[in-house]
């Protein structure tokens, strides 16, 4: 673990712009879930996921395909899980999913300067792993 990868002046614009990302991304996210809307996006970016599992696997170049799958998947991951950790939630859904967002997007960036692993898929997970705690924590039976 490295402290000093802790750096604002790196970490600060890459918070800024997760922050803008999930401005616009969160409510988004809310109406597309109350509209029932099927990403067909989503299902093509698996498949094309498995894809360069399988061309990795086989010792295909991949060229930064793995990032643009990653990027998929952030963009995915800011739309969708924070809306989807607050959707049944009756009052402060909107405040609920920017919080969740904000604190997986720190967390994850902190994680992957520290850890030094990729960010995008540091968030992607954090994002998840806090969507999932807050909607076990929280959920009415």
């Amino acid at each position: 673990m490295h402290f000093d990868g802790l750096d604002v002046s790196i970490l600060g614009p890459a918070f800024v712009a997760g922050l803008l990302v999930l401005s616009t991304h969160v409510p988004m996210g809310l109406k597309v879930l109350e509209r029932g809307i099927v990403f067909i996006d989503l299902a093509i970016a698996q498949i094309a996921g498995v894809g360069i599992i399988a061309a990795d696997t086989l010792g295909f170049p991949l060229h930064g395909i793995s990032v643009q799958l990653i990027g998929i998947y952030l963009v995915f991951a800011s739309l969708i899980v924070p809306a989807l950790a607050v959707l049944h939630r009756q009052h402060l859904r909107l405040p609920m999913g920017y919080v969740l967002g904000v604190c997986g997007y720190g967390l994850g960036l902190m994680l992957s300067a520290l850890l030094d692993i990729p960010a995008g898929a540091a968030i992607v997970c954090c994002i998840a792993l806090i969507a999932a705690t807050f909607s076990r924590l929280f959920t009415r039976i």
